[in-house]
């Protein structure tokens, strides 16, 4: 499954208002629930716990600005995405300790496991163009988001 299917500009929140990456995971979880209507109330809070429970473990940070927070889990029945920009900056206890100001919070079936790790290697391939960064960064509407998620960039 390519990112471009699974992210809309419906899924793309252009300003997360989160101090902590706990606060960041609970609001994009929370736009999955209110807003795209993909995610029942239950769903969303042990979604949640598992998200914690994850992140006390090891942080979805991975360094230049960028969190990946996922998550397999038999509660949904195809994978979800959003992406979210903080414009003051998150801390995820990244590996390189930069604040996270890219989000992309992935949710994929317990039995997806091949999927979940093509989608996270997809992600992470997308992300490591310092330009791509710098795009989302100025990008000023969900439309723009997309297009510079979904178009070629050299690295």
């Amino acid at each position: 499954m390519q990112i471009a299917e699974l992210l809309t500009p419906a899924n793309i929140i252009l300003d997360l208002d989160s101090k902590t990456n706990e606060q960041a995971i609970e609001a994009m979880l929370q736009y999955m629930q209110q807003e795209l209507h993909c995610l029942s109330a239950e769903q969303k809070e042990s979604i949640l716990q598992g998200f914690i429970d994850k992140e006390e473990q090891v942080s979805s940070g991975i360094g230049y600005g960028v969190a990946i927070p996922h998550f397999r889990t038999d509660l949904i029945k195809a994978p979800l995405m959003v992406y979210a920009h903080s414009h003051a900056g998150i801390n995820f206890h990244a590996p390189d300790q930069q604040p996270v100001h890219f989000l992309f919070m992935l949710l994929v079936p317990e039995e997806q496991k091949n999927e979940h790790l093509a989608m996270l290697a997809a992600l992470a391939k997308l992300v490591r163009s310092a330009l791509r960064r710098k795009s989302l960064k100025e990008a000023a509407t969900a439309e723009q988001v997309l297009n510079i998620l979904t178009t070629t960039i050299p690295d």
